[in-house]
């Protein structure tokens, strides 16, 4: 007779098989059930930690209004080979770790292009559910980010989070892991990976025809930059600036809903942010904060049909500058 207790074992050792089976697999195999950010960080991720051999002379580091605006294949020139290097989600903090690696890897380009929008000045929305998630950093740059914001005496932008959550805890990908694999993710994502090496990093964050509704920024009533985050864009440029390479900034464009929603204080503490960062580093502002019709935009963040109207205004003030 089949006991309780050999049962009750047998149930254990299966259990634990499973288990076992599970945490390897969400893991070390990411790209099988993660949303479709993850492929456009690995791509990201892979640039800056090997040479990519294709000698890029323009890198442009921002969020994901600078992923979707900057169309490095309507951008190139003769003389301008140009890639994406932008992330959804991210702030300077990751944009340095990527110029720092990138640097390390490969040819060191003529241009830096940063694009971020004012709302991640001020705060960062993927630290833990991105770059922690999708284990874009080493240990040792989680740690350096943690002891940097003590030192700086900032404990909201990061909150309490831990890094380490996300390469032990198994349990926490428990929900993104029953998704992918219901949806069958590993397929979009497996494309949008094809897709991100012709496009030279680009990608598209949606293709409605018209946004008016808002964006984080007409919430706000003044601009007031994090204190970790201005750091870490602070040392991008000082870095850029010790190899040599022209720093641009563009503010990519609101939609004239949201532009006409967010107050005059926070547009011009916002302007004066930038002109501040001109003054001391001697970097050049391609432009101020702007806007474009609501047409132009596929969410009240996102361009759309106005992608190749701000790649092309990029390239034409990067001329006459």
């Amino acid at each position: 007779m089949f006991g309780s207790k050999k049962f009750t074992i047998y149930v254990l050792v299966i259990v634990s098989i499973f288990l076992s089976i599970y945490s390897y697999i969400v893991l070390n195999y990411k790209m099988l059930y993660m949303n479709q950010e993850y492929p456009m960080w690995i791509d990201v991720q892979n640039k800056m930690n090997h040479n990519v051999g294709d000698g890029f002379n323009f890198v442009c580091i921002g969020d994901s209004r600078a992923k979707v605006g900057f169309r490095p294949n309507k951008f190139d020139t003769e003389f301008i080979n140009s890639v994406n290097l932008a992330l959804g989600g991210g702030t300077p903090i990751e944009g340095y770790y990527i110029l720092k690696n990138y640097l390390s890897n490969n040819h060191t380009p003529k241009y830096l292009l940063i694009s971020y929008a004012p709302f991640h000045i001020s705060e960062q929305d993927g630290y833990w559910k991105r770059t922690a998630r999708f284990n874009f950093l080493e240990d040792k740059d989680y740690n350096d980010i943690h002891d940097i914001s003590l030192v700086l005496n900032d404990k909201t932008t990061l909150g309490e989070d831990e890094y380490l959550n996300y390469k032990i805890y198994p349990g926490k990908y428990l929900t993104e892991f029953t998704k992918g694999i219901l949806h069958q993710r590993w397929k979009i994502n497996r494309e949008t990976l094809k897709y991100l090496q012709t496009s030279k990093g680009h990608h598209y964050f949606g293709k409605r025809l018209k946004a008016t509704g808002l964006n984080q920024e007409s919430k706000q009533t003044s601009f007031k930059p994090s204190r970790l985050i201005n750091y870490y864009l602070e040392k991008m440029i000082e870095l850029a600036i010790k190899n040599k390479i022209k720093v641009l900034w563009y503010s990519m464009p609101f939609n004239a809903s949201s532009f006409h929603a967010t107050s005059t204080l926070f547009k011009n503490e916002y302007n004066q942010y930038i002109t501040n960062l001109v003054d001391k580093y001697k970097i050049t502002a391609l432009n101020t904060l702007f806007y474009l019709d609501n047409t132009k935009f596929s969410d009240p963040s996102h361009l759309y049909m106005g992608i190749d109207d701000v790649t092309e205004d990029i390239k034409i003030k990067l001329l006459v500058k």
